[in-house]
């Protein structure tokens, strides 16, 4: 029987862990925009994101022209209004990857030529696409598992080590008068 205990609460450690492990992967940037264009002076160019809930956004810019560029990355909310501004250039080409943080996801993202006639670039996005509910309850369950999962196994080892105690040690005058009994080579004087 405390055998069958110590397996429920290993179970339940293996269920926190893989709660908090799928709780990782999903809240993870793993949407991705991939996608090769042309630019002319001035001229921007955006893409629309799935909404996201916040988090890590991933970016990687790669551009070519025929003389020094300039472009810059910007990171829009739902209203059009600006979040965060990457200003990136080179000479003849760039490549930037990098990585941006918000607490309010962007909801678009657009990239623009202020220096060189004509570009050719390749804007690549890994973002994350979450339900906070979702995550809420996951978070909660691997808790409530952990939490159930270490208490059960302490009381399992307490539990042995209390009647290991019990066996070796006498607890009162009566189960010292019962050891002295099962022995008759103790005399009591």
């Amino acid at each position: 029987m405390r055998l069958r205990i110590l397996l429920v609460g290993f179970l339940l450690f293996l269920i926190s862990f893989s709660f908090g492990i799928g709780a990782m992967y999903y809240e993870s940037p793993r949407l991705m925009v991939d996608e090769s264009f042309s630019l002319r002076r001035g001229a921007t160019i955006s893409f629309d994101l799935h909404p996201s809930p916040g988090g890590s956004v991933r970016y990687d810019v790669s551009c070519r022209s025929e003389g020094p560029l300039a472009v810059t990355l910007s990171f829009l909310d739902e209203g059009g209004g600006l979040l965060s501004r990457v200003e990136l250039s080179g000479n003849g080409s760039l490549q930037s990857e990098d990585s941006k943080r918000f607490v309010s996801g962007p909801s678009e993202v657009a990239l623009r030529l202020l220096l060189a006639e004509e570009a050719s670039c390749r804007l690549r996005l890994y973002y994350p696409s979450f339900d906070e509910r979702i995550l809420l309850l996951m978070v909660l369950i691997q808790l409530i598992t952990s939490l159930l999962a270490i208490s059960i196994i302490v009381s399992y080892y307490l539990g042995i080590r209390g009647r290991g105690r019990s066996r070796i040690e006498p607890q009162g005058v009566e189960d010292c008068q019962m050891i002295i009994h099962r022995n008759p080579e103790v005399s009591s004087e």
